[in-house]
C-alpha cells in the first residue's frame, strides 16, 4: 500500500484563485432567484425570498456580484404594503395572493426582474445582520430589459444552490412549503395515454 507523507505536499497559503467576499451595507442591484414558505418557532408562516447581487451600485464599492441575501416577507395583512411595494418595483400589475405559491412564483420569476435595494445592519437578540431597508425599481428607457448573458449565468448558478438548500432542508426534516418550480419531477408525467396500447391485452405491440 502506498505511503503518503503530508510533509511533501506543497500548499500555497496565498492562493490567488480564492477570494473571500461578504456583503456590505449600501445600494445593490439584485434579482430574486428563489423562494419558499417557512415557519417560525411559533408556527407563523412566512415567505423567504432569496436574492442575488447583480451589481454593487455604490461607487468604488467592492465586487459583490454573485453574493446572496435572504429576506423574510411575512404574510399578515399589516405587511401587505411591503408585498405591494415589491410588486411595484418588479412592475408586476396583476392582483396576487401572497399565500399562494403559484402567484408568488409568477411575481418573482420573470426575465428582467431587478431591484435596487439598500442594505443596512440591524441587531436583534444580540445578532447583527444585513437587512433590506428600502427597495426601488430599476429600468432603462422606461422598461426592464431582459437579463444579459452574464446575469443569466449568475442567476442560474445561485438558483441551483438554492434548490440544493431546499433539498437539504427537506432531507433533514425542516418544515417548508416549496414553490411549484422546485417540485420533484414525475418521470411518468410526460407519458400520455397514446404511448400505451389500450386494446385490452397486457402488451404494447408494434405492427410489422
Amino acid at each position: 500500500m502506498a505511503k503518503i507523507n503530508p510533509n511533501e505536499t506543497k500548499i500555497n497559503d496565498n492562493d490567488q484563485n480564492y477570494e473571500e467576499r461578504s456583503l456590505t451595507t449600501g445600494m445593490k442591484m439584485v434579482a430574486p432567484i428563489g423562494a419558499s414558505y417557512r415557519y417560525t418557532q411559533g408556527g407563523k408562516r412566512f415567505c423567504e425570498i432569496r436574492f442575488v447581487v447583480l451589481k454593487n451600485l455604490d461607487k468604488d464599492g467592492p465586487n459583490e456580484t454573485g453574493l446572496m441575501l435572504d429576506e423574510n416577507f411575512f404574510l399578515a395583512e399589516t405587511n401587505n404594503w411591503v408585498w405591494g411595494k415589491l410588486a411595484a418595483c418588479l412592475m408586476f400589475t396583476d392582483v396576487f395572493d401572497n399565500e399562494d405559491a403559484k402567484d408568488v412564483e409568477r411575481l418573482l420569476f420573470k426575465d428582467g426582474n431587478r431591484l435596487r435595494v439598500k442594505l443596512e445592519e440591524t441587531t436583534y437578540n444580540d445578532k447583527t445582520k444585513l437587512r433590506v431597508k428600502d427597495m426601488g425599481r430599476i429600468v432603462k428607457d422606461g422598461i426592464a430589459p431582459p437579463y444579459s448573458e452574464t446575469e443569466k449565468t449568475t442567476i442560474t448558478k445561485t438558483d441551483e444552490l438554492y434548490a440544493g438548500l431546499l433539498k437539504w432542508r427537506t432531507d433533514n426534516g425542516w418544515k417548508q412549503d416549496m414553490l411549484p418550480r422546485y417540485a420533484p419531477k414525475d418521470p411518468l408525467a410526460s407519458i400520455g395515454d397514446d404511448d400505451f396500447d389500450n386494446d385490452g391485452d397486457d402488451w404494447d405491440t408494434v405492427p410489422f
